[in-house]
């Protein structure tokens, strides 16, 4: 069994997975992720890139932004193209 919560709801999620422990048999486990959500990064490491504007919310995941170097330079192409439609419909 899964859940993932905001942290201000962990405790009440804690209460009713250890309740719920008592309806399956056998051994039941209740472990905290270290990682954000549906993310690969480690809470820690989530937060210093959020403080930074490094990640950008992508659904239930996130996207890390590249540096400037590794980005690749669409943003003049799509300028373009939109000036160009611009001009067709005018």
């Amino acid at each position: 069994m899964s859940i993932r919560c905001r942290d201000q709801h962990r405790p009440v999620i804690m209460e009713a997975l250890r309740r719920a422990r008592y309806k399956f048999a056998g051994r039941q486990k209740i472990i905290v992720s270290k990682k954000w959500g549906f993310t690969s990064l480690d809470r820690a490491d989530y937060e210093a890139l959020r403080r930074e504007h490094k990640v950008m919310p992508d659904g239930a995941y996130v996207q890390v932004c590249q540096p400037e170097a590794v980005r690749p330079r669409l943003l003049p192409c799509r300028i373009g193209i939109v000036e160009h439609i611009l001009m067709i419909s005018s």
